[in-house]
């Protein structure tokens, strides 16, 4: 079955973000249903100004609760 057919990337990944250029400003999406943005972390919120955005502390949370979640694995 083809990479598309499955539902893309977001069918293949929990977290995605997506950033937006909007009247020179920059937006990072955590979650979205409009935009390729997903994340099924919680206490995150849905967007976030890039120059709010650390993307070595967002890798750290989602490292520092991957570990939770593997409780959850099958």
């Amino acid at each position: 079955m083809s990479f598309a057919k499955r539902g893309g990337f977001l069918a293949e990944v929990d977290e995605a973000l997506f950033i937006e250029v909007k009247s020179n400003k920059r937006t990072v999406h955590i979650r979205s249903t409009k935009l390729p943005a997903r994340s099924l972390q919680e206490d995150l919120p849905d967007n976030v100004l890039v120059d709010d955005f650390n993307l070595q502390d967002h890798i750290q949370h989602l490292a520092e609760n991957a570990s939770t979640v593997d409780d959850f694995a099958l």
